[in-house]
């Protein structure tokens, strides 16, 4: 059985219950040249608060898929404009989001795209 924890995201006081690390936890963070890129693990707090406040809410489950967390087109169009924003240099179509449709799923995204970028500089 997959080990669970429940985490915080930093500074935010906002708790994911059950968060399954299994999933994300294979994506360790990398040293690509001279910079270290994070883990898929380090970049779900961060990635769970962009999602918090594109759908307006206090929480959400890292392994349920957004749209059973109510995120729709606008919320989803929203939360990938945030994620842009915050890591530009990892393309992230819209379409991503319905593909890789949990927070862990879009973690490790960034962090395959984060590694993917860097190993290009």
């Amino acid at each position: 059985a997959p080990a669970r924890q429940a985490a915080k995201t930093e500074g935010s006081g906002h708790e994911l219950p059950g968060q399954v690390i299994l999933a994300v936890a294979a994506t360790g963070g990398a040293t690509v040249g001279a910079a270290r890129v994070p883990s898929a693990i380090e970049l779900l707090p961060r990635i769970a608060e962009l999602a918090f406040n594109s759908l307006g809410v206090a929480e959400i489950a890292d392994d349920v898929p957004l749209v059973d967390e109510g995120m729709d087109s606008l919320s989803m169009v929203k939360f990938r404009n945030a994620l842009q924003k915050e890591f530009p240099s990892v393309p992230l179509p819209t379409s991503m989001l319905v593909g890789l449709p949990s927070l862990c799923g879009v973690s490790n995204q960034v962090a395959r795209g984060l590694k993917e970028a860097a190993a290009v500089k």
